[in-house]
């Protein structure tokens, strides 16, 4: 990176090994390594295999926008996209909860990571609790440790690679599931959200940093029987008709009469009559009923017209 003083860290050549060494190492022991270097591996993981060299600088410019520097780095194919991928199964693992089985106590392959809580976000990662060397007893001390977590975020399509060390943890809790997860956990799920990604719905959690269980519903009274009252008794209320017109004129059916018949019905009602043909009355204009305002009838016959007003 762009900073002085920066660490190498320090792994015997291979053919100085010892038996016990191929164990030791593989989780840790026995080789010296930076957290910037742990995560810049780790992100090749989540990078299908791809390294890139980390750095701080992305580019410098100058007040009038001339790139004076630009920092690149070449990638490298560390290991297999298909091996990366089988490693991120892994990490997913981490976080697996204990499934307590009936007449069984919890799955003892749970993941050490199965109490970190990454809010809204599918995860992945490896706790570490490793004993601290003591150069004066030039050994490992019993009582001191390095609690880390190592872990990428989201597991299914990686954007940060964040590894949390606590040196010499005090407090009683000194494992790296303990005392770094937790770290991991706030750091990823924040830094997600504040990069815009998509995440689940945050779950309530205790002052441990458990999960509250659900509110039980409340039992809720059952309302008290109203009295039962007798419906008052329905009075069926005759139809009010509205009072005659005074005025109107009923007026007849004329339908089927001849000119003649048709001409006398009207005389003797005082109708205006507008006779249209001849033959019988095969329409009447206004029809039968009561009529208001009007003292003239059309009747069609056929196809000849004429006015007939009554003495």
């Amino acid at each position: 990176i762009e900073m002085p003083g920066e660490q190498t860290g320090r792994l015997r050549n291979g053919s100085s090994w010892r038996d016990i060494e191929l164990a030791t190492i593989s989780f840790g022991y026995g080789l010296t390594i930076t957290p910037l270097q742990l995560a810049a591996a780790l992100a090749a993981i989540g990078n299908k295999g791809v390294y890139h060299a980390p750095r701080i600088v992305d580019e410098v410019v100058d007040s009038d926008g001339v790139v004076l520097y630009r920092g690149e780095s070449e990638a490298k194919q560390m290991v297999s996209a298909k091996t990366a991928e089988q490693m991120r199964v892994m990490l997913a693992r981490v976080f697996d909860k204990a499934l307590v089985k009936e007449g069984h106590g919890p799955d003892s392959l749970a993941g050490t990571a199965q109490g970190i809580i990454v809010q809204g976000f599918k995860c992945g990662g490896k706790t570490g609790t490793a004993h601290k060397y003591d150069p004066a007893i030039k050994t490992y001390s019993l009582h001191h440790y390095l609690s880390s977590f190592a872990g990428l975020a989201p597991i299914d399509n990686p954007r940060l690679a964040i590894v949390v060390i606590v040196d010499d943890p005090v407090g009683g809790d000194y494992f790296g599931g303990k005392v770094a997860g937790p770290v991991f956990a706030r750091v990823a799920s924040e830094s997600l959200r504040y990069l815009g990604v998509p995440g689940e719905a945050e779950i309530p959690l205790g002052p441990n940093g458990k999960p509250l269980p659900p509110p039980k519903p409340e039992k809720q009274a059952k309302p008290a029987k109203a009295p039962v009252q007798e419906a008052p008794p329905v009075i069926e209320e005759e139809p009010i008709s509205e009072p005659d017109d005074p005025d109107a004129i009923d007026i007849p059916d004329f339908t089927g009469m001849g000119v003649g018949r048709a001409l006398d019905e009207a005389r003797k009602l005082h109708l205006e009559v507008d006779v249209t043909g001849s033959g019988q009355v095969i329409a009447q204009e206004p029809a039968p009923g009561k009529a208001t305002g009007t003292t003239r009838v059309k009747l069609t016959f056929s196809v000849d017209a004429r006015r007939i007003s009554p003495p």
